[in-house]
């Protein structure tokens, strides 16, 4: 997604390597980010069936899942910063400060869950 060129000129920010995404901004945490489809959503900056959605006002600041493949996926498209990790586990401490938690829900057609 972030390397393919027709993506370029509309891009948010930070998905285009920008350090900083928007100024003024909401610092955002994802848990349970899966391949990044809620977080791409709260960033825009993106196109979907010929309708361009303009770069949000947020700065995701973490990224959190603890499937690895998913991980792998979300670097690919997304961000770099996501930390594979089992949530259950972290110390909340240790999270960067956000103004705004998102919390991802399993996709069911995918879920290993069912």
């Amino acid at each position: 997604f972030r390397t393919n060129p027709t993506n370029a000129e509309f891009l948010h920010p930070q998905v285009a390597g920008a350090s900083t995404a928007c100024d003024g901004g909401f610092a955002t945490i994802s848990f349970f980010s899966g391949c990044g489809g809620l977080d791409l959503g709260f960033l825009g900056g993106f196109s979907s069936l010929g309708q361009r959605y303009p770069a949000l006002p947020f700065t995701l600041v973490g990224a959190y899942d603890n499937d690895a493949k998913a991980v792998q996926t979300y670097r690919l498209n997304l961000l770099n910063d996501i930390v594979e990790a089992d949530l259950q586990r972290m110390d909340v401490l240790s999270l960067p400060p956000a103004d705004v938690l998102v919390g991802g829900f399993p996709c069911q057609d995918f879920s290993s869950s069912g």
